[in-house]
């Protein structure tokens, strides 16, 4: 386990090194999927703020779908002698599920979370499958420092999509998003929002 605060590379993982920035690839997209924020909420039962409200929803409705789910940002969290005991277990459970299905990968991921603050806001698993997903509400946009973490990501093997809590009106049910230029293209359009709510995960 590498010393916090050890220089590496975070383009070749040579330890000694300044970091570098991860380059945004030219070509890479990342998968949108488009909830209906209306039924997503009725669904769950609840009204939330507007305030993290893409992120609770969304939180919900993952576990709803079987998937484990962490904030990607707390990785090594259970480290801290002020984490409560409920943490603890939470981020033991997660490095030693990572240990048992990608060897060595949690304490990347953990120097992931301290130097990259871009960060996805969920890091998730099921049935042997790791994905990173990132909320966003409406119209909200990947920030910079988000799209070089999804690059830096993507180049680790691991699944990122971008889940986005939208209004009724919202046809698009999928789109990729370019890493490198920001842009939108729609994939998949679906007349009827609400009827294709329930489904794939």
């Amino acid at each position: 386990m590498r010393a916090k605060g050890t220089a590496r590379n975070a383009q070749s993982g040579v330890t000694g090194q300044p970091p570098r920035q991860a380059r945004l690839p030219e070509f890479a997209s990342v998968r949108c999927k488009y909830v209906d924020r209306q039924v997503a909420q009725r669904s769950l039962g609840e009204q939330v703020e507007r305030r993290g409200l893409s992120e609770q929803v969304l939180r919900r409705r993952l576990e709803a779908q079987g998937w484990v789910v962490w904030r990607a940002a707390s990785v090594g969290a259970h480290k801290r002698e002020d984490a409560y005991p409920s943490v603890k277990r939470k981020y033991e459970l997660l490095e030693e599920t990572l240990e048992r299905e990608r060897p060595g990968m949690h304490g990347e991921i953990e120097y992931l979370s301290h130097v990259h603050h871009g960060l996805p806001d969920f890091f998730c698993y099921r049935h042997g499958i790791f994905k990173f997903v990132e909320c966003k509400l409406g119209h909200e946009q990947l920030s910079i420092r988000q799209r070089r973490s999804i690059a830096r990501l993507f180049a680790l093997g691991f699944v990122v999509e971008v889940h986005v809590l939208a209004d009724e009106g919202t046809k698009t049910r999928r789109a990729l998003l370019h890493l490198a230029t920001g842009e939108r293209v729609t994939s998949e359009r679906q007349r009827y929002f609400r009827a294709r709510l329930t489904g794939d995960g």
